[in-house]
């Protein structure tokens, strides 16, 4: 799985990732820190703990998240 580190390609690469979620249903989503031989990425993880994306700040995924419907929460 390709690390997103460009937030103008977050939209794109989230929405093949996942598809298009509709505005009236939000789902839970878990972020969390992984390691990535190079330093520390963000997983966006489904509620089961499936990894949908991974991003290279914190910040790139609550944006990316939020931006799919989806409702963030971090996991330590």
């Amino acid at each position: 799985m390709a690390v997103i580190d460009n937030l103008s390609d977050t939209q794109h690469e989230l929405d093949e990732m996942i598809g298009q979620t509709t505005m009236d249903v939000r789902f839970l989503t878990y972020i969390r820190p992984v390691n990535m031989g190079e330093g520390t990425g963000y997983a966006v993880c489904t509620e089961e703990g499936a990894q949908l994306a991974v991003f290279a700040s914190a910040e790139a995924a609550f944006f990316s998240a939020r931006q799919h419907n989806l409702i963030p929460m971090r996991i330590h």
